[in-house]
């Protein structure tokens, strides 16, 4: 029982159409791919710009806290200096005090030795017009 050549061609057509069907299904995966492909690239794409975003956020609040932590410091150096030169000012002024204080104890002293010295006059005045009187 051989094979007639009109059932050759039957089976070559048979063949010739599951080989294009096999094609259009490759070339149909093969076009589903590209487009996998393309979407991830966009995915990839926008994580990429998503995590620079983020990179920029991240560097902008580094930069804010040592502005803030800068400034901070400045601050404290000026109330520092500030503080040395309130301190310098108060042993001025306590020096002064103490210069005044000695020398209204010094003018104090002789105000008391002049006082002292006229009263003894006065003193002596006094019994010599008390006895004159008597």
């Amino acid at each position: 029982m051989g094979k007639t050549k009109s059932d050759d061609s039957d089976d070559a057509r048979k063949w010739q159409h599951r080989v294009s069907r096999k094609q259009a299904q490759v070339e149909t995966v093969q076009h589903q791919t590209k487009k996998v492909r393309h979407e991830l690239h966009k995915v990839r794409e926008r994580l990429r710009e998503f995590a620079e975003a983020e990179k920029f956020t991240v560097q902008r609040a580094i930069a804010s806290f040592h502005k803030v932590e800068h400034k901070n410091a400045d601050e404290f150096e000026r109330c520092h200096s500030q503080r040395e030169a309130k301190e310098g000012e108060l042993a001025a002024l306590k020096e002064q005090l103490s210069q005044l204080q000695e020398r209204t104890k010094e003018q104090r002293a002789e105000l008391e030795t002049e006082l002292e010295a006229k009263m003894a006059s006065m003193r002596e005045e006094n019994r010599r017009i008390a006895t004159s009187l008597t």
